[in-house]
């Protein structure tokens, strides 16, 4: 609880910055005892002393970089509006497959999503093409459940959603693809 409260505090929201190391250090002592367990409390208000830089707080080159593969000029905008208050993602979106390559070539990306149907080549097919490209964890955008998750695991996809979805259920996959 403490270390994810730390987490929460000095982390940029979509709502605000990070706050002050010295918010978050007051935060932490006023929840000690109560909320925080106070052994664990005090192992991070010391490490706060020890971060005089406030190194542990999220920086701006913390961002990660995503970017979507999707052959409808919808499919990109729909997906992209998902990450529109979530200031630790920058998001790029190709239209063709055939751009990916170059797109790699002048940006460091953490995280590719890509639409199954960005392709008429089965989708393990497509997939290989990708992991032959880089070494990028991928989600994999799914029209349906068509996919069991025996296929969906044989595949190597590092995660996948299916059509339709919420914003905050994309969210939660892509963090934990990308932490």
């Amino acid at each position: 609880a403490v270390a994810d409260s730390y987490d929460a505090m000095a982390s940029n929201r979509s709502y605000r910055n990070a706050l002050p190391q010295s918010v978050v250090r007051s935060e932490i002592e006023k929840g000690k005892g109560t909320q925080f367990d106070p052994d664990i409390a005090d192992v991070m208000l010391r490490l706060i002393d020890k971060d005089t830089e406030y190194k542990m707080r999220q920086h701006d080159e913390d961002k990660k970089n995503i970017l979507i593969v999707d052959k409808s000029e919808a499919g990109c905008s729909r997906l992209k509006s998902a990450f529109e208050c979530e200031p630790q993602y920058n998001v790029f979106s190709v239209q063709a497959k055939d751009e990916v390559a170059n797109f790699l070539d002048c940006c460091k990306i953490d995280l590719i999503m890509l639409d199954e149907n960005i392709s008429e080549k089965p989708i393990r097919e497509l997939l290989n093409e990708f992991k032959k490209l880089c070494d990028i964890p991928i989600l994999l955008v799914i029209n349906k459940k068509s996919h069991t998750n025996d296929k969906l695991g044989n595949l190597k996809v590092n995660d996948y959603i299916t059509k339709p979805f919420s914003n905050s259920m994309l969210l939660e996959i892509v963090h934990s693809a990308l932490f």
